[in-house]
């Protein structure tokens, strides 16, 4: 008795090799879930803002709080002067305020770098008394409520969860 080998086509008629290429594609369009974390970013930023205190950062100098409470008519918060940092890290749209999608895939986030005030001011700043206070916070280092502590893992499970919707939506069609 002679042995046939024994084969078998997996898809024979190449509808999983389909559904693969149409994951592919779908899954190559990202602005669905960077359109929600681009509004996570403005509300948690807002909440930043919010705060009425000098949250974990070190508080402002005795004297500088005298001068802001003349000057301004409040002290905090620390990461607030005239309003224009604030509302362009805090409101979409704002002039100073940069959203683009630059392909399918990638989200640019942030200020205009025209506004370099703050951040010549307190991120390497000449001035050896003003304390580095970052502005745009992403993990443990936030001084917001505790939900905004784990921003970046709440972004990265939208991606996770988006991909994973897209490929059953796919793969689950026959």
């Amino acid at each position: 008795m002679s042995r046939q080998p024994i084969s078998y086509i997996v898809d024979p008629k190449k509808l999983l090799a389909k559904k693969y290429a149409k994951l592919i594609d779908e899954v190559d369009d990202l602005r669905i879930p960077l359109q929600l974390i681009k509004e996570s970013w403005f509300r948690g930023n807002s909440s930043i803002f919010a705060l009425s205190g000098p949250g974990r950062w070190a508080d402002l100098s005795g004297n500088y709080k005298k001068r802001k409470e003349k000057d301004l008519g409040f002290v905090y918060p620390i990461l607030f002067r005239t309003g224009k940092l604030k509302s362009a890290l805090t409101v979409e749209g704002d002039p100073n305020s940069v959203t683009r999608f630059p392909n399918k895939k990638t989200l640019e986030i942030g200020v205009d770098p025209e506004n370099v005030v703050f951040q010549t001011l307190n991120n390497g700043s000449m001035k050896k008394n003003i304390p580095a206070r970052q502005y745009i916070l992403l993990g443990v280092e936030q001084v917001a409520p505790s939900a905004l502590n784990k921003r970046v893992q709440i972004w990265t499970k939208i991606l996770q969860d988006y991909v994973v919707k897209k490929s059953g939506d796919t793969l689950g069609k026959v």
